[in-house]
């Protein structure tokens, strides 16, 4: 991802976060206890339509690990197609609930964007329409991320040092997925740094997100993360965070330096917990 995106989104969420609270004032609250809200709340702008999803992600046996919510399923309808006179917007629900809340949050992202002058205007520094709609997207999808999990949920590490711990956090505490909550803090980590999900029932790395914005998914987990897992194995005493341990040129490693690597587990309705993993590179030190 282009810093220079990246940016442009920070600016556009922060005036989309503003606007939509002036709009309607218990709107933090909403994404807080349930977003589904909106569909009272804003009734004298838009209309929320819940469509359910038939495909295999419907048929998940246990919905509160089914995590997966990389592509928002849902379409913002204009008045002039929508029946009513009013914006549409229509969630394509699976049984997964935090899905469903990114993507109701994601959609509201597009009215928002569309609707204000101010938020449609910044969609013109582009040179493309391309580009533009990408930027559109992925402010919307930062949109909802922000929403769902605010900076306050972070005040404990913004002011120190940062763990596996805030994604465990803000997992637990707001209506997100685990890897919406990755993504989300990974952007938040010094340059260098990433933030892994490991799901204990196949073993697989579910997604890995860099602070730079790039995302990988379901690749297998590297050395140094199977090493921090198999320390925090053998340390783990009840706590949710195992203490930060450091290391260094793994052997069949591609990652050279020295990392700090800290493991938080996430309690599943399934026997064994998800994990969360954070990697970050030390500061070379002078010779």
């Amino acid at each position: 991802m282009l810093d220079s995106m990246y940016q442009w989104a920070e600016n556009q969420v922060a005036i989309m976060l503003k606007t939509a609270v002036l709009m309607h004032s218990d709107f933090p609250k909403d994404c807080r206890d349930d977003p589904f809200g909106i569909t009272s709340h804003w009734v004298d702008q838009l209309t929320v339509r819940r469509v359910k999803q038939m495909s295999s992600h419907q048929s998940s046996t246990d919905n509160d690990d089914d995590d997966d919510d990389t592509s928002p399923a849902g379409l913002c309808i204009p008045p002039e197609q929508s029946g009513d006179g009013r914006y549409l917007l229509v969630v394509n629900e699976c049984d997964y609930s935090p899905r469903n809340y990114f993507t109701l949050l994601h959609e509201l992202g597009h009215y928002l964007q569309r609707t204000s002058l101010d938020l449609w205007s910044n969609l013109f520094a582009f040179d493309d329409r391309a580009t533009a709609k990408e930027a559109e997207e992925f402010a919307c999808n930062l949109f909802a991320s922000k929403a769902l999990m605010p900076d306050s949920l972070f005040a404990k590490f913004m002011a120190g040092r940062w763990t596996a711990e805030a994604a465990a956090l803000a997992y637990k505490e707001s209506r997100a997925s685990r890897p919406a909550a990755v993504r989300r803090v990974a952007l938040l980590l010094p340059k260098g740094s990433w933030l892994t999900l490991i799901d204990p029932n196949t073993d697989t790395m579910k997604i890995r997100a860099h602070a730079n914005g790039i995302n990988e998914y379901k690749t297998s987990p590297l050395d140094i993360e199977l090493l921090a897992l198999r320390k925090f194995h053998d340390t783990y005493r009840g706590n949710s965070v195992i203490v930060e341990q450091t290391f260094t040129d793994l052997s069949g490693n591609d990652l050279h330096g020295r990392y700090t690597i800290s493991v938080a587990l996430s309690p599943s309705s399934k026997d064994e917990p998800f994990w969360f993993i954070m990697g970050r590179r030390q500061p070379e030190t002078a010779q």
